[in-house]
């Protein structure tokens, strides 16, 4: 892991080309690790720590290091293309528009069970840092369009999101102005604010509807949204019932 370590320090460096290229060496090295050994088995019967014991404990000794990431990378000014190679690390060195062109109509029906292209959703918060801090309206929207895309094309693609990001996704987006300036009306049409708005709305629709219609206990997920929404609320940021109130008209359409 010497090798990891070494491209980690090079995100101290002030080059902002050398920081972009370690961090896409380090999505790799990550993505290239390998996963817990197999415990042994006696008559063709598992021994040892259970899968889901063993990845948890995977992503707790994983958690320091994208923090690491993450925190290195925020202290430098952002450069415009950080955000793609946020991307590039979250898809194993592909872009949105990339891994979307692979998926047309007929395959996305076709491939309903198929496993997540997010090869590092860890770097799910990174992004979503980036995001809640970036002051160009037309990028937030690429993010957030780019993001929606690629969880309406895989389902696998929304159950990592949830694992790995919606915490980070709740944190930042009640930071977007959209949400913190959205009353009962919405922008006038054309402004961009209104496509960030629905973006974000439609963001929260998609992966709280998969939950409540193809996930047990998914009710769960919407409940504790909407409480970390209300809690904000008792702050004194009207907006949300607004907000919530076009989530659930959401829920009703899809019924």
């Amino acid at each position: 892991m010497f090798f990891g370590v070494h491209a980690l320090d090079l995100l101290y460096r002030e080059s902002e080309s050398i920081r972009l290229l370690s961090l896409q060496f380090l999505g790799r090295l990550l993505v290239g690790l390998p996963s817990e050994k197999k415990g042994s088995r006696f008559f063709n019967l598992p021994m040892g720590r259970s899968r889901s014991i063993l990845e948890s404990q995977r992503k707790i000794r994983m958690q320091p290091i994208f923090l690491a990431i993450s925190d290195r990378h925020f202290s430098f000014p952002q450069p415009y293309n950080l955000c793609a190679t946020l991307f590039d690390v979250l898809l194993g060195g592909a872009s949105p528009k990339q891994v979307l062109q692979r998926h047309n109509h007929l395959e996305r029906v076709r491939s309903k069970g198929s496993s997540s292209h997010f090869l590092l959703p860890q770097m799910l918060p990174t992004i979503f840092r980036y995001l809640s801090g970036c002051e160009d309206a037309s990028a937030r929207i690429k993010i957030i369009r780019d993001i929606l895309d690629l969880l309406d094309s895989n389902a696998s693609n929304v159950e990592a999101f949830m694992e790995y990001g919606w915490n980070a996704w709740l944190t930042s987006s009640i930071k977007l102005g959209v949400l913190k300036d959205n009353e009962a009306k919405l922008p006038n049409q054309g402004d961009s604010g209104m496509d960030e708005l629905l973006l974000v709305r439609n963001l929260y629709s998609l992966v709280l509807c998969h939950y409540l219609h193809s996930v047990k206990g998914g009710w769960q997920q919407l409940e504790e949204t909407v409480n970390f929404l209300l809690m904000d609320l008792k702050e004194g940021r009207n907006s949300y019932r607004f907000f919530l109130r076009d989530i659930y008209e959401d829920f009703d359409s899809h019924l």
